[in-house]
């Protein structure tokens, strides 16, 4: 199901009169999976996945990426959101579970594509970027170098530092960290067992426009409590197989650092970000019902100093219970 409602959340105030969730207008057709960033108090909402029952020749097409870039702004007055399409030139290709970022005035965005439909992974990475402070006739989207890793999608992508470098090393910087590939058989059906998911991470420094790896995300013991009852971890295969006699088994990923898709992260500072659970990838080949929530717990990086940590517990982590797609992840 996808949606086109906008909520708004607005300050506490003494008359109440703008706190609490109100809904907030509709945008001009359902999306999800757009990545969003606020400039000059708008956000603009880039590309996502769209859901049509019919093309313009009446054929039915379903679900799919869009490149439009849609503005979002507050109306004091009508307390609703106006949404202005077409508010920046079109991505350079449709992007779906994409990744942007701002700083100053400029917007990046991180995507991976497919190179051709035969492709049965993710196997193209785009890195580009558009300067709101040029004049509205001459904004293009520009490309930059992409980072060192594997092509992904869902990862997190945040700005960090200031206009002035206070550190060797550490002036104004893009952080992308984990995120996930999928994997298709020949035929075209989902390849759950051999699609990645990733716990490495890569800083673009905004001076020099180099990527350099930042430390991996942290080997933590599992948070959650999952049965695995009636299944057993395949290693050779990469997956959780039913069984008839269930054993009692170790965690398979006890040593390995976990890897984290679908994660929202924050800027904190200047010097720190937060990323928020995440999906490891390590359940999503059981059945749909025995998957576990993400978990619940949120990371914390120093850019100053490389170094990860654990933050603390979230309430809940959310829920990865829609059908597999081959996009999946507990």
């Amino acid at each position: 199901m996808w949606h086109d409602r906008i909520y708004a959340l607005g300050p506490p105030s003494t008359d109440d009169v703008d706190s609490g969730w109100i809904e907030a207008g509709t945008l001009p057709y359902p999306l999800a999976y757009s990545a969003c960033v606020s400039v000059r108090e708008s956000v603009y909402v880039l590309g996502g996945e769209t859901w049509d029952d019919k093309s313009p020749a009446g054929a039915a097409v379903g679900n799919h990426a869009t490149a439009e870039v849609l503005r979002l702004r507050w109306n004091g007055s009508t307390r609703q959101v106006d949404v202005e399409r077409n508010a920046l030139p079109p991505l350079p290709r449709a992007c779906q579970y994409h990744a942007a970022t701002s700083f100053g005035e400029v917007i990046y965005v991180v995507a991976s594509h497919t190179r051709t439909v035969e492709s049965r992974r993710l196997d193209e990475s785009h890195f580009w970027s558009l300067d709101l402070a040029a004049p509205a006739g001459e904004r293009t989207w520009k490309s930059l170098p992409v980072w060192p890793g594997p092509p992904r999608e869902k990862m997190a992508f945040v700005a960090l530092g200031t206009s002035t470098e206070d550190a060797p090393g550490r002036g104004p910087s893009l952080y992308l960290m984990g995120g996930a590939t999928w994997a298709k058989q020949a035929d075209g059906t989902p390849d759950d067992a051999n699609g990645t998911h990733f716990d490495d991470g890569y800083r673009f420094d905004l001076a020099t426009r180099t990527w350099t790896p930042i430390a991996s995300l942290l080997r933590l013991n599992e948070s959650r409590t999952i049965d695995t009852t009636g299944y057993e971890w395949d290693a050779g295969a990469n997956r959780w197989r039913r069984v008839a006699s269930p054993v009692e088994q170790r965690s398979p990923f006890s040593l390995a650092a976990r890897p984290l898709a679908a994660a929202p992260a924050i800027r904190l500072d200047d010097a720190h970000l937060l990323l928020f659970s995440g999906a490891t990838g390590r359940y999503v080949t059981l059945d749909v019902q025995d998957r576990p929530n993400f978990p619940n717990d949120f990371l914390i990086y120093d850019a100053r100093s490389d170094v990860w940590q654990l933050g603390g517990l979230m309430p809940a982590g959310s829920s990865p219970r829609p059908p597999s797609s081959g996009r999946g992840g507990s």
